[in-house]
């Protein structure tokens, strides 16, 4: 058996999952999803394929959009999708389950697990102690997808999705997702900034770079991963007055170097 995991993920959630579904299979490939994979349009051949997401606005990231739409993948015998959230998947799993449809790609199981919140420019991200109980709570879930994994259980996604969930998707996401990329101009750095760089390391996209005095500047590929402000080692990053006093959240079990984008 070979498996192909592919994942994005800013704070640590998404990775956490991937690598305990990574750990439970033998053979296998774990891929972090970045702009510069995205414009390889990677071609996907492996008995299991993997895509595992954090949840914006009610859907996918739009990389792992673009990464869907992009990559060229052979059908598996087993193809599997798991959103993480920090509420509710809502319809993410049926969007991104469409798009690979679109690509006469049969999607054969989606999941779903609740992880602490990391959206600082939404509310104030769990703390580390809410961070470490949640976890631990989520822990028998984690395994349950694990192990449905390894069994290749058919697990369909939701054919009857609410009212709600289909106007957060279908209307809400959409103006999310073509947005984004100009939050990162909300971003701005204290006198509290040490210079290490670490914001422009984790960034996904490439979308910030370090100007003369080595200070971070951002462009207009920001994905609202929200891992540069969450990283900061000094919490000198701020996205306007929204973020002042908020928590920084990563996932505890996430080290930085494995966050790096490569």
């Amino acid at each position: 058996m070979n498996a192909s995991l592919y994942c994005f993920s800013g704070t640590g959630n998404s990775l956490a999952v991937a690598k305990t579904i990574h750990a439970a299979l033998s053979d296998a490939a774990l891929t972090r999803i970045t702009s510069a994979l995205v414009e390889q349009r990677p071609k996907i051949q492996a008995e299991i394929v993997g895509i595992v997401f954090p949840v914006y606005a009610w859907g996918p990231p739009g990389i792992v959009e673009r990464f869907l739409q992009q990559a060229e993948i052979t059908q598996p015998q087993y193809l599997f999708l798991v959103a993480t959230h920090g509420g509710g998947p809502e319809n993410a799993l049926a969007y991104a389950a469409n798009l690979l449809r679109r690509k006469q790609l049969r999607v054969d199981a989606v999941f779903d697990i609740q992880m602490p919140n990391n959206y600082i420019t939404g509310s104030n991200p769990s703390s580390e102690e809410d961070a470490r109980m949640l976890i631990q709570r989520q822990t028998s879930a984690l395994e349950a997808i694990t192990l449905k994994i390894q069994e290749r259980r058919t697990i369909p996604v939701s054919s009857t999705p609410s009212l709600s969930g289909k106007i957060k998707s279908r209307v809400i996401h959409p103006l999310f997702t073509a947005n984004a990329f100009r939050q990162g101009k909300k971003f701005a750095v204290s006198d509290a900034c040490t210079h290490c760089g670490i914001c422009a390391k984790v960034c996904p996209v490439e979308n910030i770079r370090l100007n003369q005095q080595q200070t971070p500047e951002w462009g207009t590929r920001c994905e609202w991963c929200l891992a540069c402000i969450n990283w900061c080692p000094a919490r000198a990053i701020e996205s306007g007055s929204a973020t002042a006093g908020r928590n920084r959240y990563h996932h505890p079990d996430v080290k930085l170097h494995e966050i790096i984008a490569n």
